[in-house]
């Protein structure tokens, strides 16, 4: 297991966004072989249409971003991960404290490289 700070999500870009899954209170996205897992909450937003976790809806959004190429990553931290497709719609991971459980925030599988974990600091 990798430190935060080593923490490369930007290998996303140019990767597709082949699976999301929902497991019990996180989600995990797949683009291609790496694995975004999350532990706090997701917005997807589309022609700046904000669609979060309590809104009807949320599950269909997300779906719709599958099969969409990442253009751009940023990861700004205690704050978010800010994935932009190739159509402009993004995907934004809170990493405020408000949002999640635990003291995980999101981990990032990137084989065979290894598995690196976003905890709050």
């Amino acid at each position: 297991m990798n430190e935060d700070h080593d923490f490369p999500i930007t290998e996303l870009i140019g990767k597709l966004l082949t699976s999301v899954s929902f497991v019990m209170d996180y989600l995990k996205l797949q683009f291609e072989h790496p694995v975004l897992t999350v532990l706090t909450t997701v917005t997807v937003l589309n022609h700046q249409v904000a669609t979060g976790t309590s809104t009807a809806g949320y599950a269909d959004a997300l779906y719709r971003q599958i099969g969409k190429a990442v253009s751009h990553v940023r990861l700004v931290p205690k704050q978010e991960i800010r994935i932009t497709f190739n159509d402009r719609s993004e995907i934004l991971v809170s990493l405020t404290a408000k949002n999640h459980a635990g003291p995980e925030l999101a981990m990032f599988e990137l084989p065979p490289d290894g598995l690196w974990v976003l905890r709050e600091n």
